[in-house]
């Protein structure tokens, strides 16, 4: 880890003498040229990789003269070359606190607080690097990738996207954009941001093999593929490469390659466990229960904790008639992942087929409780308490089963209208496709991208009342990360 950070330090040095900043001075009297000498020669060695010099004859300037906000930057340097991340961030806070307005000071400092994993105390540092200098695109890109890790997405998305600007022939900056873009499910910007990644540096493994993810998220599995492929062809051993193109290759329902492929990184890395939990899938695809059995107990055996691996192994053994042992697998389910609403669910449904009913019933109260948005989970329960006896309850589970289809049809059938109203406006049709519109809005009233695109419909229209109306509401209900 020390290693990783140092070259990771090294290589914010070096952006900092191309950023054309050079070495900065120290304030000099005629009582301070001792130190500025000292300052200097500690700096050449620093440059020539002697850094326990360096460090000694920087500390002996500031000793000389504490108030000398360059002078501690580099010690924090060589500091943290040599692994000091903590040295490093008290002489760079010493520094930030004798000059404010020193940015290479800043940026350091986030940037050294996010390698440390402090997420939220580099945004204050980073924020203002970016804020004392605007044009440089490393203080935006570790800004982005900070927001990124304390689930500000958006702002994230926002200055990554400055970053690539400022920093356009940066294949790291387009692969953090593409990251931030995935997280935030937009994956067709995703690709396009990882493909240009890939068109400045073809080397750079990791942005292929997100690229061949994004692509599976979109449901491009031959693109997915060839890309994951093109990786391996260079990286053989890589393993998050070769999950991906199992992935993939189910996703294609090409089951027989998925398993070699999963068997290749099974060979690499016997205790993966999500190797052998998606083994067990493309096992499970292929109706080979009993391999598919064995390989999500494998994964289990591995990491208890694996939530997935035992509700699949459940189902799998409810393929194979065998209710009492899948009903064991929903309890590690639900021990691993207590809000697993499917678990719940399943378990209620294989009691009730058991003719345990209470158990049935109290069960399908837990799944409703954690998704009370799901009309299966209504229906379940309404026909347990049916057959219980308690017609009163049934009704009234089934009538909110019979009232969430309905709203499930409309939000499709608004979905539906959206695309045909912005099909009409590409046509020219204006009045058509304003009634497309608003037959969306009625449709799905919560939908923000139906009234947004109402309000810019009426707008064009010159309806500039209704217009306002309209994308205020879309704002209300979905506020865009340019207001």
């Amino acid at each position: 880890m020390k290693l990783r950070i140092a070259r990771i330090i090294e290589l914010i040095w070096l952006i900092w003498l191309g950023a054309g900043v050079g070495v900065p001075g120290i304030e000099v009297s005629a009582q301070g040229r001792a130190e500025e000498r000292l300052y200097r020669e500690g700096v050449a060695r620093q440059q020539s990789g002697d850094d326990e010099a360096a460090i000694e004859l920087l500390r002996r300037a500031i000793a000389a003269r504490p108030n000398q906000a360059a002078a501690h930057s580099a010690l924090a340097y060589s500091l943290g070359r040599r692994g000091d991340l903590a040295g490093a961030i008290s002489e760079l806070r010493t520094a930030t606190r004798i000059d404010p307005q020193y940015h290479e000071a800043a940026f350091r400092l986030g940037v050294m607080l996010w390698l440390r994993g402090e997420y939220r105390e580099a945004l204050e540092p980073l924020r203002t690097a970016v804020r004392l200098r605007p044009g440089h695109p490393e203080s935006s890109f570790y800004l982005g990738q900070t927001l990124r890790q304390t689930g500000e997405i958006g702002a994230a998305i926002d200055e990554l996207r400055r970053a690539a600007r400022l920093g356009p022939r940066s294949a790291e900056i387009h692969r953090a954009l593409g990251l931030a873009l995935s997280a935030n499910e937009e994956f067709e910007a995703a690709v396009v941001a990882l493909r240009r990644a890939l068109a400045i540096d073809p080397t750079l493994l990791a942005a292929r093999n997100d690229l061949g993810l994004a692509l599976i998220q979109l449901r491009r599995a031959d693109e997915a593929i060839s890309t994951l492929r093109a990786a391996l062809a260079s990286a053989p051993d890589d393993r998050p490469t070769l999950h991906n193109l199992g992935l993939a290759l189910m996703q294609k329902a090409d089951y027989t390659a998925a398993i070699a492929t999963y068997r290749r990184l099974l060979e690499l890395a016997p205790d993966d466990a999500e190797g052998h939990y998606n083994l067990g899938l493309a096992h499970k695809y292929r109706d080979d229960f009993e391999a598919a059995a064995k390989a999500f107990r494998r994964a289990i055996s591995l990491q208890p904790g694996l939530p997935e691996a035992h509700y699949s192994l459940a189902v799998t053994l409810l393929q194979q008639a065998q209710p009492a042992q899948a009903v064991e697998a929903l309890r590690g389910a639900i021990a691993a992942k207590s809000d697993f609403a499917e678990a719940h669910y399943l378990l209620g449904t294989t009691r009730q087929q058991q003719g345990d009913l209470a158990g049935a019933v109290a069960a399908l109260r837990t799944a409703i409780a954690l998704a009370p948005q799901s009309p299966p989970y209504h229906n379940a329960l309404g026909a347990a308490l049916r057959q219980q006896g308690d017609l009163a309850g049934a009704r009234v589970s089934l009538a909110e089963a019979a009232r969430l289809n309905k709203l499930k049809s409309d939000r499709q059938a608004a979905l539906f209208a959206l695309n045909a109203g912005l099909k009409l406006l590409r046509e020219g049709k204006s009045a058509a496709a304003i009634e497309r519109l608003t037959a969306a809005t009625r449709l799905d009233p919560t939908n923000p991208d139906a009234h947004r695109q109402l309000g810019l419909a009426l707008r064009r229209a010159g309806r500039l009342r209704e217009a306002a109306t309209s994308l205020q509401q879309a704002d209300q209900l979905a506020p865009r990360r340019d207001q």
